[in-house]
């Protein structure tokens, strides 16, 4: 109690990171629903390992071409390169992963080649080693402000973009054949829906590491998945989501526990709550069932 205390007393302090856990976690829950129910959890999965590449390339180019931390260019600032490249090996990856037999098996590859990519340029790094770690495990402590106020536009354009066009990407993404029939644009949305995700994830890999990333795009998306229709889904995940974020981090500053595994451990921890609940409400129906009837015949 006394570390989170003084948690609160130093919050102008961990304000933004705080706050940035929890609107990533809504973010990205929120866009877990189309990831999970759409079946494309490996390309989150994919998804994050590329931001960190991404990500890595940016810090050793910069290093590279001279440039310091301050006079950055801008195509070069960590979560905007990101951005960019990500888009790119999703657009390169695309039309291969729709006419390949085994696309698990190609996520695979693309989450291994991330993984061990990032791991490889860091080497090159070392004087932002740091950063590397925290790009595979998640640990951040502190966000700066620009990064902080873009992924406040970022989540404000594309959560706004979902809720006022839902039925659009809940067609295209659960009903493609149909709607394709009826004349919808479901490859537009498509695109869009997939553009949406690699710039949720290039941005919060940036701030926050793929492990926790990976864990928000999937958890908060199963601990509300036996809510009664995908409108509640989707602000249910919104809500677990951005508990998880801001939650694990204050979970790990009092228990002195890496930011990142934390709350991917209380995503974790959500799910088995929802999961046994969920079991406790099917056993007490069961037994209402039995119940009644005999009730009746009595």
């Amino acid at each position: 109690m006394e570390k989170i205390e003084l948690f609160f007393e130093n919050w102008e302090f961990f304000r933004e990171a705080a706050l940035s856990g929890a609107i990533s976690g809504a973010l990205l829950g929120a866009l877990g629903i189309y990831i999970l129910l759409g079946r494309i959890v490996f390309l989150s999965a994919a998804l994050a390992q590329t931001s960190s590449v991404g990500v890595a390339l940016a810090i050793w180019l910069t290093a590279l071409l001279g440039f310091s931390h301050e006079n950055t260019p801008f195509l070069l600032d960590p979560v905007i390169f990101s951005m960019i490249f990500t888009i790119g090996i999703l657009a390169l990856i695309s039309k291969g992963l729709r006419h390949t037999k085994s696309p698990d098996a190609a996520l695979a590859a693309l989450y291994l080649c991330g993984a061990a990519g990032t791991i490889l340029i860091g080497t090159q790094i070392i004087h932002e080693i740091q950063d590397i770690q925290q790009l595979l495990t998640g640990n951040a402590v502190l966000v700066e402000h620009s990064d902080f106020m873009l992924l406040i536009i970022i989540s404000i354009l594309i959560l706004g973009l979902f809720g006022y066009a839902h039925r659009g990407f809940e067609a295209s993404t659960f009903w493609p054949d149909n709607s394709r029939v009826a004349g919808f644009p479901v490859t537009a949305f498509n695109l869009i829906k997939y553009a949406a995700i690699a710039i949720a994830i290039a941005i919060t890999t940036r701030m926050m590491g793929a492990l926790p990333v990976f864990a928000l795009t999937c958890l908060p998306a199963m601990a509300v998945r036996k809510a009664p229709n995908l409108r509640t889904m989707f602000y249910l995940a919104m809500i677990v989501g951005s508990f998880v974020g801001f939650a694990g981090y204050v979970i790990a500053f009092a228990a002195d526990f890496p930011v990142g595994p934390t709350q991917a451990i209380t995503a974790l921890i959500c799910v088995l709550l929802s999961l046994t609940i969920s079991g406790i409400i099917g056993l007490i129906q069961k037994l209402r069932s039995k119940i009644r009837p005999e009730s009746i015949a009595s």
